[in-house]
């Protein structure tokens, strides 16, 4: 076995990749200045009990937006806002590689094999960037418990192992632990340790208990998922053996050198068929997922609850959960080749075999990595924008909100400043919300030659959908992937792109874009110092260099003069049999109609709904406009529907001078609400079913929270 100092090789690889993901990645984390209290991955600052984010668009539950928990308060609280995300990945990241090394060496002796498997380990988290914390976070819970076992049930380590356990809990996001953390608990201690004790597995299944104390949020995910676009474009409803095995390929052909390392072992371990070997870490693994992927199981179990445990959170995360036991397996691998190898020198050709898939494999990854940082920029830097600044202020000066659209950008870049943007990712994005922008995006996808020529499975989407031409199951956004460039689109109107109409009726009143825009009602307010299309290769990335370090500055901003306000009132219904026909009569109608005119399904209307077609739109005054609260002032000259451009959820309430007051879909998308003439008080309040727990759980956060 070779000799080497190998707790000092493993600290400085720790140092590495924590620089690596801050630093060198595409989210490294350079000083965020003003826009640091509103970094979209930021966990400690998600008030507990908001009920919509303004990050994204109105009507967006927490649990569709994800939203910190008690425990990140309590943990980040103290800690400046600037640097609780590095504080809480870099601790991630070095207990979790440590913590796997400790694990893998209680099954070894030999000290060169853990310490490679951990490596690998550590590098895996940080490329897998939406679930790492999770992932890295979960050996430490594995050896807090394994030692609190070994010490015959100590109370100092129990108390260790329950903190432990806690934090990796209750710090991602719900529908990243609620399944994994329990399964991956059971597979260690019955696979790898192979615990017999009966009060051992009585303390194991405590402790795959508690994620139960997030179990409202889950409860809130599988209300949501019916009324979401993700259940019928992804969801559990439409998968099969054969596209589960086609997805987790797929996963295993993406890796990088992290994963191609943890899975070295593999091979190796196939052909050690004795005890202690890889194959039995590998058999029952393999049994249960198995079983979880089995027709039998997706067919018998179909609906909201299935779509939340397995696809809501995706079903190639499925694998992170047994990556400790992968990586005990890759240790066996090393440890079976060293001592096969004497003659040649067991451990030094292993680890040279290691060494060449590291450069070979990194080579790529770090061009990719290179490439993306000069071609989309460092994500987290270029949120630092004076343009963006000054449009924020200018939104945020208006008594009225508003709504910012970038054009061929992210976004989030948007979204750091507080703009709220009609579109944006969002996991259990509403249904309603999809089929709109469908409708937006009708007119780029029939330029790009039809939706089968947008995206290889938009055939199999618009089979699903009932022919709804959506661009992206989950990311209605007006980035394009298609074949032609931003340069080429900016020379057409607008609205030969995107259906601005609709764009208008969405209060959409900025674009931002790289290029020049043009079409009816913008109007520019700011210009960038040349077009984007205009630069040489040379001369964008020189800019792009710049602007990773100092903030994105070559941007373009109109004002659409167009757009309708957040709120209106309208004197003319039109009622439809189906929700197709009521976006397509939508789509095809300028906005003036759609200033004046409701359209909505017929069976959604309240019963007996009368308006008078008054010329004379209604007064509004906004008094109050927070995430669970809107109040409005309404004066109406006769019977008319008050409309609200944010996205409709069966948990927003309404009442009209203290009066409970029914909520239906308007314009198929938003609110819509009746009056009778008159001065009203107009009040929105968001309760949801699970708002009694969120009440109760934020309040002792507070508690304990204040000085």
């Amino acid at each position: 076995m070779i000799r080497c100092r190998n707790v000092p090789i493993l600290i400085l690889w720790m140092l590495w990749i924590s620089f690596e993901y801050f630093v060198l990645a595409k989210y490294s984390y350079f000083p965020l200045y003003d826009t640091s209290e509103l970094y979209m991955h930021l966990p400690a600052l998600e008030t507990i009990g908001q009920a919509w984010s303004p990050l994204i668009r109105g009507g967006a539950d927490l649990a569709q937006t994800g939203s910190a928990s008690l425990i990140s308060q309590i943990l980040f609280g103290g800690i400046p806002i600037r640097f609780s995300y590095p504080v809480l990945i870099t601790a991630s990241l070095i207990g979790g590689t440590w913590c796997m090394y400790r694990l893998i060496r209680n099954q070894m002796a030999e000290p060169m094999p853990a310490t490679l498997a951990a490596m690998a380990y550590g590098a895996c988290a940080t490329s897998v960037f939406l679930v790492n914390i999770n992932l890295a976070l979960l050996p430490v819970v594995l050896l807090a418990i394994s030692r609190y076992l070994d010490a015959k049930y100590s109370v100092l380590r129990g108390l260790v192992a329950l903190a432990s356990a806690l934090v990796t809990v209750g710090v991602p996001f719900p529908s990243d632990v609620l399944q994994y953390f329990s399964l991956a608990l059971v597979l260690w201690f019955a696979v790898v340790e192979r615990r017999t004790s009966r009060t051992d597995w009585i303390i194991i299944f405590l402790f795959c208990a508690i994620p139960l104390i997030r179990i409202n949020e889950a409860f809130s995910l599988s209300a949501h998922l019916n009324e979401s676009a993700f259940y019928y474009t992804r969801g559990m409803k439409h998968y099969t053996a054969t596209t589960v095995l086609t997805e987790i390929i797929g996963t295993l052909s993406s890796f990088h050198v992290e994963f191609l390392l943890i899975h070295l072992g593999l091979p190796v371990g196939v052909f050690l068929i004795r005890r202690n070997s890889a194959a039995y870490i590998l058999l029952p693994t393999a049994a249960v997922l198995a079983l979880l992927f089995s027709r039998t199981f997706v067919s018998s179990y179909d609906g909201p609850l299935s779509a939340l445990v397995l696809s809501f959170s995706y079903v190639k995360i499925m694998g992170y959960m047994i990556l400790p036991e992968l990586a005990v397996t890759m240790a066996i691998g090393i440890r079976y080749l060293s001592r096969s190898l004497p003659a040649i020198g067991g451990g030094a050709m292993t680890v040279a075999i290691i060494a060449a898939m590291t450069v070979s494999t990194g080579v790529q990854k770090y061009r990719n990595l290179t490439l993306d940082w000069l071609s989309n920029g460092n994500y987290v830097r270029n949120f630092e924008s004076p343009v963006l600044r000054a449009l924020a202020q200018r939104v945020a000066q208006d008594p009225w909100p508003s709504r910012v659209e970038p054009i061929f950008l992210y976004p989030a870049h948007l979204n750091a400043y507080g703009l709220e943007t009609e579109s944006g990712d969002m996991p259990a994005g509403p249904r309603r919300h999809f089929e709109f922008w469908s409708a937006i995006m009708e007119p780029w996808i029939a330029q790009e030659g039809g939706p089968e020529a947008v995206s290889p499975d938009m055939k199999d989407l618009l089979e699903r959908d009932g022919g709804w031409p959506q661009f992206r199951s989950e990311r209605p956004n007006l980035v394009t992937s298609g074949t032609r460039t931003a340069e080429s689109y900016a020379v057409r109107p607008m609205d030969r792109l995107y259906r601005m109409n609709l764009l208008s009726l969405a209060n959409v009143r900025y674009f931002v874009s790289r290029e020049p825009l043009s079409g009816p009602g913008l109007v520019e307010v700011e210009r960038a110092p040349k077009p984007w299309g205009g630069l040489s290769l040379r001369e964008k990335v020189m800019v792009s260099l710049t602007e990773n370090l100092s903030g994105r500055q070559w941007l373009y901003v109109y004002r659409n003069d167009l757009a309708l306000p957040r709120f209106f009132t309208v004197g003319n219904i039109r009622a439809f049999d189906n929700d197709r026909a009521t976006v397509e009569a939508m789509a095809q109608a300028p906005v003036e109609i759609l200033r004046e005119t409701l359209f909505a399904r017929r069976d959604e209307l309240p019963p007996g709904l009368a308006v008078d077609a008054t010329p004379t739109p209604g007064k509004i005054t906004p008094r109050v406009y927070s995430s669970d609260r809107i109040e409005l002032d309404i004066s109406v000259d006769g019977r008319q529907v008050l409309v609200v451009t944010n996205t409709f959820s069966r948990y927003w309430k309404a009442s009209v001078d203290d009066v409970p007051t029914a909520l239906f879909p308007a314009d198929h998308t938003f609110w819509g609400i009746a009056l009778e003439k008159g001065n009203h008080r107009v009040v929105f309040t968001y309760v949801p079913s699970y708002l009694p727990w969120v009440q109760a759980v934020s309040h002792a956060g507070n508690s304990l929270l204040s000085p």
